[in-house]
C-alpha cells in the first residue's frame, strides 16, 4: 500500500471531524462516525459534479488551442484519427486544469480563469476525484500517451502562468494521494462515473462531446494493429492497463515507485476498502476515547487501521 504526504489529506479529514463534532457533540461514536463518513462522501461528490458539469460543455479557447494547434495531427483534413487526438485531448486537458484549480470564465468569452475560491480542504477530494474520473472516462483510449507526451510541457506552462503568485499550486496533487484513500474515493465513484461514462458515449446530441466524440473514433483508431481482433472488452482492459502511468504522471498523482501501484490500484475491478469500512475503523476510534467532543481523532492510527483492511482484503 503506498502512502503519501499527509498534509492534505489531514486538512480535509480536520475539517469533516471538526464539522461533525460541532453538529453532533453529544453523539454515540457510531452517529458520529455515520456523520463524518458522509461528510467525506459528500465533498467527494461535489467535486465530482464540478468536473461532470464542466464535461458537458465546450472547452475554454485556451484548451481548444493546445489541442488543435502546432500538432503532429494538426490540420485542414484531419481524418479519424485526427479528430480522434483533437477531442480526447480536450478531455484530459480540462481534467488537468479541474486538478490545478483553472475553468472557462463564461460561454461568451470561453477565457480562462483561476479559481481563487478553492479551499485546502477541497483540494484533496479534487485530487481524488481528478484521478479516479480520468482514469474511468479516458483511461481505456488508445493513443493516450502519445497525446499527453506533447501535450504536457505546453499544458504546464500555461499551468504555470496562471498561477505565477504561486507556483505550488498546479502540484497540490503531487506526492499527496495515497491507495487508502484513493481506493475511497474510486469505491464511491467508480459505478456513477461508469455509468455516467457509458451513457454519454452514445449517439445523442444532449450528451458529452468531449465523452461521445472520442468513443465515436475510439471504435475505428482502437481496433487496428495486433488488438484488432480483440473484443471490445479486451481492448479497453489492454489500454488502461498500459495507460496507468500517463494518468499518475499528467494529474500529477503520486511519485516515484509510488505512481506505478497507485495506479494499479486505481484500475483494479474490485473494491478492497469501502465506506462502510471507514465508518467501522471510525466508530471504533471514538469508542476507545480516541476522539469525542473533546480530543481530536487520531489520524495517523485510522489511516493504519485502515491499510490493515487493505492488506487483509487484497
Amino acid at each position: 500500500m503506498t502512502s503519501a504526504s499527509t498534509g492534505l489529506l489531514e486538512e480535509w479529514l480536520k475539517k469533516v471531524e471538526a464539522d461533525a463534532t460541532q453538529a453532533l457533540q453529544n453523539m454515540e461514536p457510531k452517529e458520529k462516525a455515520k456523520q463524518i463518513t458522509e461528510s467525506m462522501k459528500k465533498s467527494l461528490q461535489e467535486e465530482w459534479e464540478k468536473l461532470r458539469a464542466r464535461l458537458k460543455v465546450g472547452e475554454s479557447l485556451e484548451i481548444k488551442d493546445i489541442c488543435s494547434k502546432d500538432k503532429t495531427w494538426s490540420g485542414i483534413n484531419l481524418g479519424p484519427t485526427g479528430m480522434y487526438k483533437v477531442d480526447l485531448c480536450k478531455g484530459v486537458v480540462e481534467l488537468r486544469y479541474f486538478t490545478a484549480g483553472l475553468k472557462k470564465k463564461d460561454e461568451s468569452t470561453r477565457q480562462t480563469e483561476v479559481e481563487n475560491s478553492i479551499t485546502e480542504t477541497q483540494w484533496y477530494p479534487r485530487c481524488l476525484v481528478g484521478a479516479v474520473a480520468l482514469s474511468e472516462i479516458y483511461g481505456d483510449h488508445c493513443q493516450l500517451k502519445e497525446i499527453v507526451d506533447e501535450i504536457s510541457r505546453e499544458v504546464e506552462e500555461k499551468l504555470r502562468t496562471h498561477w505565477s503568485n504561486d507556483g505550488t499550486v498546479i502540484k497540490k496533487c503531487e506526492g499527496k494521494v495515497d491507495g487508502t484513500t484513493l481506493m475511497l474515493a474510486k469505491a464511491l465513484l467508480h459505478d456513477q462515473i461508469e455509468q455516467w461514462t457509458r451513457e454519454n458515449r452514445k449517439p445523442g446530441s444532449a450528451n458529452a462531446w468531449r465523452v461521445r466524440m472520442p468513443w465515436h473514433y475510439w471504435q475505428t483508431v482502437c481496433k487496428q494493429g495486433a488488438l484488432a481482433s480483440k473484443s471490445e472488452h479486451e481492448r479497453k482492459k489492454h489500454y488502461l492497463q498500459e495507460n496507468k502511468d500517463t494518468v499518475g504522471s499528467f494529474l500529477n498523482i503520486g511519485s516515484g515507485s509510488d505512481r506505478a501501484q497507485l495506479m494499479e490500484e486505481l484500475i483494479k475491478e474490485e473494491d478492497i476498502l469501502t465506506f462502510d469500512d471507514l465508518q467501522t475503523v471510525l466508530e471504533k476510534s471514538m469508542s476507545n476515547g480516541a476522539g469525542g467532543t473533546a480530543t481530536p481523532l487520531d489520524f495517523s492510527t485510522i489511516m493504519k487501521n485502515l491499510e490493515g483492511i487493505v492488506e487483509k482484503n487484497k
